[in-house]
């Protein structure tokens, strides 16, 4: 398929409410990491991952993907009809 006149014109991301920090992970297995001899920080360093988040239970990825996309056109300064997909 061949695609002409097309520019992303916008973009835009939800991120999820829930978030537990590397930190608050390690806190809740903390026995098991002296137990390891680990020092504090380890989950974070060895994963590079900061954070998590994710979605209530039952959200559709098409809740917060349409949010998305109606804050992306806004920013545009555009309607859904400007849209052809």
């Amino acid at each position: 398929m061949r695609w002409n006149n097309v520019a992303i014109e916008s973009l835009s991301h939800v991120l999820p409410a829930n978030v537990i920090k590397s930190s608050e992970l390690e806190a809740s297995i903390q026995p098991i990491l002296k137990r390891l001899g680990l020092p504090p920080g380890q989950i974070e360093k060895l994963s590079g991952v900061r954070e998590r988040r994710w979605w209530d239970e039952g959200v559709q990825p098409s809740v917060p993907a349409t949010l998305a996309g109606r804050m992306a056109l806004k920013q545009a300064g555009l309607g859904a009809d400007h849209v052809d997909a």
